[in-house]
């Protein structure tokens, strides 16, 4: 099979991504059979224009934001084959909802007279076009037992099937052990599958501690939980025991903002560039970091994805248009990704993680003999070799 990028081979990863992936059915309703094995991707103003290119028997589609069920009508119109996830409204930034053991789920303004039950915003949610129904869930303090312990209780009285317990929690959870053994107890106790999000203005498994202590939760988790707003930890989760993921294309959707807050401040407010996932490589790099410091002397590696087609992969600049370029770019290639996946039991997943990485390692190789000097390898690509 042809390689996706010139210069560098990642042989673990070789071809572009498959036409057509075996066909599925979208499991309407049955919130544990939809989640499982799908990469779903988390989108946010990009959604309508991304639809096309979201391989509609691996994947799915969230929508998210305050025009979240707006997009969802348009999608089932649009894209009847997809498997399509409102994601709730008030779980994150300045309209974010802290839960509490009062309210630990947002349903509404405290204030109103009449507010609806879980179970009524859940059918809401289901009458709004989504394939399945997420938990409003507010943002868990760390060390917040009492407000954890209620929304299990209250979740757990909910009987449907077409339910999952959205989990949005600190990053911070991951720095302790006792908070960590708390969570998986919490996340095995749920009748429903979990989604498992992570709040922070960075990303919040940003050292060794945290990854190895995020490696443990889906190892110790006996009850289907599902890494929320991901990156590339996602592939980690799969290897330790996750079923499928929920990614974000762009840095916004691979985390959660936490409540109360705007999102974190880029390095560079002023460079709108998108980020590129590079799938060999197994890295996210801005186009203009691409330009300005790894093909400053030589010409850019090319890339033959569907929306590339053999064109620089530092060619994008920070208008809209090349934004959506590069979101659209992620897409493929983290589906690539997904797609040496299907078909492997647990254990195969876990073998054939150990040697992406290990190729990536030599991807980085080729790419440095090319450009004469060292390019700094992510520590997380050094993690996940260590395994």
């Amino acid at each position: 099979m042809p390689d996706q990028y010139s210069v560098i081979s990642n042989q673990n990863l070789r071809g572009s991504l498959q036409a057509s992936a075996p066909t599925r059915r979208v499991e309407v309703g049955d919130a544990r059979s939809l989640l499982r094995g799908r990469q779903l991707f988390v989108l946010g103003e990009e959604v309508i224009d991304a639809a096309p290119w979201i391989s509609a028997s691996a994947s799915g589609i969230v929508t998210t934001g305050a025009y979240g069920v707006r997009q969802a009508r348009q999608l089932k119109d649009a894209h009847p084959e997809h498997a399509l996830i409102i994601e709730p409204t008030r779980i994150e930034g300045e309209s974010g909802h802290w839960a509490n053991p009062e309210q630990p789920f947002y349903l509404g303004d405290p204030n109103m007279m009449l507010r609806p039950t879980l179970d009524e915003a859940l059918t809401e949610m289901r009458a709004a076009h989504s394939a399945i129904a997420i938990t409003p869930t507010g943002q868990f303090k760390v060390g917040d037992s009492d407000s954890l312990k209620t929304a299990l209780s209250m979740v757990n009285d909910v009987d449907r099937t077409d339910t999952a317990f959205l989990i949005p929690i600190s990053g911070a959870v991951l720095d302790r052990e006792d908070t960590v053994r708390q969570l998986i107890a919490v996340i095995n106790r749920s009748n429903h599958p979990v989604l498992l999000a992570l709040t922070s203005d960075k990303n919040p498994v940003h050292n060794e501690r945290r990854r190895r202590a995020y490696r443990r939760i889906f190892e110790g988790a006996t009850n289907m939980v599902i890494p929320w707003r991901v990156d590339l930890s996602g592939f980690d989760a799969l290897a330790h025991g996750a079923v499928g993921m929920a990614a974000g294309v762009i840095p916004s959707k691979r985390r959660l903002t936490p409540a109360g807050r705007k999102g974190g401040r880029a390095a560079d407010p002023s460079d709108m560039a998108p980020h590129m996932f590079i799938g060999d490589l197994l890295r996210f790099v801005r186009s203009t970091e691409l330009r300005r410091h790894w093909f400053v002397d030589v010409e850019s590696i090319a890339c033959t994805c569907a929306i590339c087609e053999n064109q620089p992969i530092d060619r994008l600049f920070h208008s809209s248009e090349d934004r959506l370029t590069g979101h659209l770019h992620n897409a493929l290639d983290l589906q690539r990704l997904h797609h040496q996946t299907l078909g492997l039991s647990p254990t195969e997943i876990g073998a054939w993680w150990a040697t992406q990485a290990a190729a990536a390692l030599d991807a980085y190789a080729q790419l440095e003999s090319y450009l004469g000097r060292a390019i700094p390898i992510d520590d997380e690509v050094m993690f996940w070799n260590e395994r």
